[in-house]
């Protein structure tokens, strides 16, 4: 959804635009693309706090991130990105909270990612990758 904002921020329309989101493309992202934009916007621009809060690192400690082989685009800043994305939750009134849950979601995500399964005869087990 594009939200419409007038020279005094107040919402004066809205068009949709249909996406097709791939729920492939979180676990395996094409040869030379990039996962979804707001993983690298997360890694890029959060603060030290919101690092240590979301243990995040850098995108390519994340699998799911760097198995497209692609983690820059050339003219995308992720972390000015991240700062107007921060910016329009402020100002479609977003609370710390919802933000805080959208975040934590995300990085979650990502986390997931490096997981690692595996099985034997007698059960399975999941590991923390040390990818």
């Amino acid at each position: 959804m594009e939200i419409k904002f007038n020279d005094r921020y107040h919402i004066v329309g809205a068009d949709i635009k249909n996406y097709l989101l791939e729920k492939s493309r979180i676990v395996v992202p094409g040869l030379g693309e990039r996962n979804y934009h707001l993983f690298y916007q997360l890694c890029a621009g959060a603060t030290p706090a919101e690092r240590e809060k979301w243990a995040l690192d850098h995108a390519g400690k994340f699998r799911i991130l760097s198995i497209g082989g692609t983690l820059d685009v050339d003219g995308t800043d992720d972390a000015d990105d991240y700062k107007a994305l921060r910016n329009a939750f402020d100002v479609l009134n977003f609370t710390a909270a919802e933000v805080d849950c959208i975040f934590r979601t995300t990085s979650a995500c990502m986390h997931l990612g490096n997981l690692e399964f595996t099985q034997n005869a007698k059960d399975e087990a999941v590991s923390d990758s040390s990818f």
